[in-house]
């Protein structure tokens, strides 16, 4: 009994030896575990890799931030090219200075009120026949958008080369037109020439911006006897060296824009030629020149101009103009003009001659860098062959007026009231003028004017 119990023990500790032998792993089972252990170490390193380095991450978040930094200030830098406020005005322009651009709005919103007295106007019957004429006076108001103007302006490819490109809305309709579309190439400091569709270098007060008269409007002077916008199409040799400044253009003739290269039906005349000399007197620059207000003056102006423009075809039309401008750092201000006309051919008339002629004066004083005060004097002599037989020759406009500058030119009101003792046989509607021969008109004018 004792020796099969043994027997069995000893048989049973055998086999539990054999089943913990065969338990354990071999070497290559080992050796096998080990290579697939560094395989996936391998594998997870290698998807690691695929990640953002940390030179990666930290170029990252500096371009965001250098971005973000670029887009909170109002001069942006993208590479060649800036863009910001500078000078008045918003420009984008390349690092070089070779690519130069400027946008500008001009927009003035007006209201009018013009007295006419003793207009006469036409009474008809049922069947609309003139049968008589109704004396009374008149009382015209209202409002209008004066002036809507887009530009662009600026250099391309060189400083050497300048643009500008002006489009403007009729006030009455508001339709889109063409005014200034010119180029001009400086050949040297003295020395330069312009191309393009640009306004007459002939009248000062006329060459002066609408953003930068005293008074609402030009002259009616100027609106009569320089008919409204002289716009040329042509070219023009331009020298200025110290105190003077000349022009020499030819062109198709004048007050001809927008048309083509035809004489007939689209330019009334075959050709034109302009020249103008401008002298300063005072110093050698012009600085203040283009502007009638004394406003920002630092020094003294005084300039004398002279002007002479013919315009031919089967007919003849030639200007001469003389006028001064002066202006200190004390707030005051003057300008005075003579404009000459003379017609050879007039079509309506036959083979007739005449001669109209006027002039203006001026005088503003800035009281305050906010308020200004001024008055005009202008006057227009018509010749006999001009107007029917018995019609009022001679007209007189007296103008005062304030300006209140909000923020300089850009932002300005102004108010002002015109007097005309023997009213004005022409419509000059865009002043606020309306014709009422040989009795007094009186027009106030109340402008908004703002220049972006």
């Amino acid at each position: 009994m004792n020796s099969r119990v043994f027997s069995v023990a000893v048989a049973g500790a055998m086999g539990m030896s054999m089943v913990a032998v065969a338990a354990e792993p071999t070497q290559r089972e080992l050796l096998e575990k080990i290579e697939a252990l560094e395989a996936k170490v391998q594998k997870l390193e290698a998807e690691q890799s695929k990640g953002p380095t940390a030179q990666e991450v930290d170029r990252t978040v500096a371009n965001i931030v250098q971005d973000a930094d670029r887009h909170s200030r109002l001069l942006v830098d993208y590479g060649a090219f800036s863009g910001g406020w500078r000078n008045g005005k918003f420009t984008i322009e390349s690092a070089d200075g070779n690519w130069v651009i400027s946008p500008s709005i001009l927009f003035q919103f007006r209201g009018v009120t013009t007295y006419r007295s003793d207009v006469a106007t036409p009474v008809r019957n049922a069947s609309g026949v003139v049968i008589g004429r109704d004396v009374s006076d008149d009382w015209q108001d209202g409002f209008e958008v004066r002036r809507l103007k887009f530009g662009l302006s600026g250099n391309a490819i060189s400083p050497k080369i300048t643009y500008e490109f002006i489009w403007s809305t009729e006030r009455n309709g508001g339709l889109f037109r063409l005014e200034d579309a010119w180029a001009r190439y400086k050949f040297n400091d003295n020395w330069s020439v312009r191309a393009g569709q640009f306004k007459e270098p002939l009248f000062h007060e006329q060459m002066v911006s609408a953003k930068t008269q005293l008074a609402a409007d030009r002259s009616l002077m100027n609106e009569i006897l320089a008919s409204g916008e002289t716009y040329v199409q042509g070219a023009a040799l331009i020298y200025e060296k110290g105190p003077m400044n000349a022009v020499a253009a030819f062109h198709d003739g004048y007050n001809n824009r927008n048309s083509n290269f035809q004489d007939f039906p689209t330019n009334s005349f075959n050709f034109g030629a302009t020249g103008r000399v401008e002298y300063s007197l005072l110093s050698d620059n012009f600085k203040g020149y283009n502007d009638f207000s004394a406003m920002g003056n630092t020094g003294q102006l005084l300039v004398l101009g002279a002007a002479t423009s013919w315009s031919q075809s089967d007919r003849d039309l030639i200007y001469h103009t003389m006028d001064a401008q002066w202006e200190n750092d004390m707030g005051w201000g003057a300008y005075g003009a003579f404009v000459g006309r003379y017609t050879r051919g007039v079509p309506t008339v036959g083979d007739s001659e005449r001669y109209d002629w006027g002039f203006v004066a001026q005088v503003g004083y800035l009281i305050t860098p906010k308020w200004e005060v001024f008055g005009r004097y202008d006057y227009v002599y018509f010749d006999s062959a001009s107007l029917p037989a018995g019609t009022e020759r001679q007209v007189h406009e007296i103008t005062t007026g304030v300006n209140y500058f909000m923020h300089g030119q850009a932002a300005k009101f102004t108010l002002d009231i015109g007097y005309l003792p023997n009213g004005c046989p022409v419509n000059a509607d865009g002043m606020g003028i309306l014709a009422n021969d040989g009795n007094d008109e009186i027009v106030l004018r109340g402008q908004f004017q703002l220049l972006l």
